[in-house]
């Protein structure tokens, strides 16, 4: 799976965006990127840098031509509705442009089709997102992450509207580094903010801020292939050594409906040789509070542990064929061309049920559509 990781060491700008991705691309990939921008008929002109941060090397947007007339969001709105780049970066584009509207507004009680981009340019604003747009569709990564966004002492209204919900976190220098563009830019980008996944690194881009810091001030950006560790889960488990076991089946049935992947019971040895229970539970990450609540609820325990736990699990596939007790759902996986197949066990179970026979006979004689 190909993804991109935004490493944001010292904040996010449009500029720095646009530039790191750039920093990706080799010489006749940017020329093809030009091309494409174009396409928007926008009055300005712009050159890639190369510069150096603190003796790193990377890339950065100079404009040499702009045209400085005001226009207001319905004006970039109809720019990018009547060019003619694809829809996808259309779509993409006016996603990132209308979460910088809605904030701007939000913060200065202004109607949308009249709010100014304060502290931003005009036509660049453009340039960024558009370009941000046309780069990403180009390299089509399947997944992007970010590292948690860093802000400075100095914050715009805009850029902390816009960064609602999403992790954040200040370093001590007297700056603006991250702007209202380039936390809509991200926002829209993001699946996930987190540290750097698992990943084979192919490509770095490097995107230079204007600021002198103490530090580089760039943007990195990885691009690579994913490496698949299996889905991450929770484990969550309790030992019990104060309860009758028939409370178990109440709890299982409370514990699947809110969404719980598998629970079993283990009986284990407690201190001073008492015989118990270990409750274990998977669930995944969202699910945590709510099934924890009923498992203190539930059980009365006064503690509970908690792991993170990988799984790699088939793709499984479900189907309806024809047998001599009619049609039945049956499970299908694959593993190294060898099908997998299995009953759904309550199909089994209401055929039992009705026709008054053990289970075992029925599970028995289906054996042979297995085949």
């Amino acid at each position: 799976m190909k993804i991109l990781y935004f490493d944001i060491l010292t904040g996010i700008s449009g500029d720095m965006v646009l530039s790191s991705l750039l920093n990706l691309l080799e010489e006749k990939e940017i020329e093809d990127f030009r091309r494409e921008f174009s396409l928007l008929k926008l009055p300005i002109k712009f050159k890639i840098k190369k510069v150096k941060k603190k003796e790193i090397s990377a890339y950065q947007i100079e404009l040499i031509k702009e045209d400085k007339k005001s226009l207001y969001p319905r004006d970039f709105i109809k720019i990018i509705e009547n060019s003619y780049l694809k829809e996808d970066i259309k779509n993409l584009s006016l996603k990132i442009l209308n979460s910088l509207i809605k904030a701007e507004s939000k913060i200065h009680k202004e109607k949308r089709r009249y709010v100014h981009f304060h502290e931003i340019g005009d036509y660049d604003t453009l340039l960024d997102i558009c370009g941000t747009s046309i780069l990403i569709n180009k390299l089509k990564p399947e997944r992007i992450y970010a590292s948690p966004v860093v802000l400075g002492k100095k914050k715009a209204f805009a850029t902390l509207e816009i960064l609602k919900g999403i992790p954040v976190y200040e370093i001590d220098y007297d700056y603006e580094l991250t702007t209202p563009t380039g936390a809509a830019i991200i926002k829209n980008l993001c699946n996930n903010f987190t540290s750097l996944p698992l990943m084979k690194i192919s490509k770095i881009g490097y995107g230079a801020g204007y600021f002198d810091l103490e530090i580089p001030n760039i943007l990195r950006i990885l691009y690579g292939e994913l490496i698949e560790k299996g889905d991450k889960i929770l484990l969550l488990e309790t030992n019990l050594d104060h309860l009758p076991p028939f409370i178990f089946e109440n709890l299982f049935n409370q514990l699947f409906k809110k969404g719980a992947l598998d629970v079993f019971i283990t009986p284990i040895f407690m201190k001073k040789m008492r015989p118990a229970y270990k409750l274990s539970c998977l669930i995944e990450e969202k699910d945590k509070e709510e099934i924890m609540k009923i498992i203190f609820s539930e059980t009365e325990t006064l503690g509970i542990r908690y792991y993170p736990v990988f799984r790699n699990t088939l793709k499984r596939t479900l189907k309806e064929i024809k047998t001599k007790y009619g049609k039945l759902k049956i499970k299908e996986a694959e593993i190294d061309g060898k099908i997998i197949k299995n009953w759904e066990y309550e199909d089994i179970k209401k055929i039992a049920k009705k026709r008054k026979l053990p289970l075992i006979q029925i599970y028995k004689e289906l054996s042979q559509y297995l085949k």
